[in-house]
């Protein structure tokens, strides 16, 4: 499964109710750059939810709330979880490059009503301090934000660190990602990249093309 990076995953003691247009969601941000794999949630259901939504966002620097349409989803089936209201973990397969210091939501949706729902752990107190836990009751349209280091969900995001793969979804900084190939870097140096965004560096100095 690869190595546990950002989590919080102790001490949950009640759980939100995922439904229509209320939904959930946890930032946080990133210690070191690495690929995200897998996203690990903790998780129950209660009636027959059908398929869930959970989304990997952007978030803006000031509000820190979810911005722009979602970098990665994946999608689940929520009639498949146990009703248990401890809850179990569950594992998701969400790819995507994560960025030191740049915070990411996930974000989760989807459920039925008061009676077919998923509820997603949380902790209220004792917290993740790098990011918040917050809600929306009108589909993601504004959010509030219970602020960092003031409980959370429970999740754990597993990847790699990552050596010689580019962040498709960072633009600007230093790497502009205008084309697939012969990325320039401010430093005078280029990628060159495949379809499956591996890369490999070339200073300035390399002349071939």
């Amino acid at each position: 499964m690869g190595t546990l990076f950002e989590y919080h995953n102790t001490g949950d003691d009640s759980a939100s109710a995922v439904y229509a247009a209320r939904e959930y969601l946890q930032t946080f941000t990133p210690q070191i750059s690495h690929s995200l794999t897998i996203l690990k949630l903790k998780m129950y259901r209660k009636g027959a939810p059908g398929i869930m939504t959970v989304g990997l966002y952007a978030t803006d620097s000031v509000t820190k709330e979810p911005t722009g349409s979602a970098i990665e989803t994946v999608t689940f089936n929520g009639d498949d979880l146990s009703p248990g209201t401890g809850g179990n973990w569950i594992e998701l397969a969400i790819n995507s490059g994560l960025s030191r210091s740049v915070r990411r939501a996930i974000v989760m949706s989807g459920g039925v009503d008061i009676n077919n729902y998923v509820a997603w752990r949380r902790i209220y107190a004792g917290s993740y301090s790098r990011g918040s836990m917050g809600y929306s009751n009108d589909g993601g349209s504004t959010w509030t934000l219970y602020g960092d280091g003031v409980g959370g969900y429970m999740f754990e995001e597993w990847g790699a660190s990552r050596s010689n793969s580019v962040d498709k979804s960072v633009v600007g900084d230093k790497v502009s990602l205008e084309a697939i190939r012969n990325i320039e870097i401010v430093y005078g140096g280029r990628f060159l990249i495949d379809k499956s965004g591996n890369a490999k560096y070339e200073s300035r100095y390399h002349r071939n093309v």
